[in-house]
């Protein structure tokens, strides 16, 4: 009897431990959320959203650039002797030097007729414009 017991154990845990367990699955629909309908009338005539700052484009007219504020503060001082516009002295990072600027122009027409009056002088040459993003 022993000998039957050793035999039909394994033979049961055999059959019992290699049976498939299948996973029941039910077809129910997934609930999926949509937003509600809003009337018309409760959007408020009212509101009016937000305006994003709008970034404008200056003309700004350049008339030298410099490797240290020392020589562009220089340079200025003598050309205010000579012009009758207002000069500006600053660092600019995309060139790495002191420039000498006018102060903007709205349009790039005002900032050529500008520079075309410094063209006539043997010294402001070299001026160009530069739009800018103020």
């Amino acid at each position: 009897m022993k000998s039957i017991l050793l035999f039909i154990i394994p033979i049961m845990l055999f059959f019992f431990g290699c049976s498939s367990s299948q996973e029941t699955t039910t077809n129910e629909e997934e609930e999926i959320y949509v937003f509600d309908e809003v009337p018309d009338e409760s959007i408020s005539e009212e509101y009016v959203p937000p305006v994003q700052a709008t970034k404008t484009t200056k003309y700004v007219v350049q008339i030298g650039a410099f490797t240290t504020e020392e020589k562009a503060e220089t340079f200025a001082t003598e050309s205010r002797k000579i012009l009758d516009y207002q000069l500006d002295v600053e660092f600019s990072p995309d060139v790495e030097l002191f420039v000498v600027q006018l102060p903007p122009f709205n349009t790039r027409a005002e900032a050529e007729k500008v520079r075309n009056t410094l063209w006539k002088n043997k010294k402001f040459t070299d001026a160009f414009i530069l739009s800018k993003e103020f």
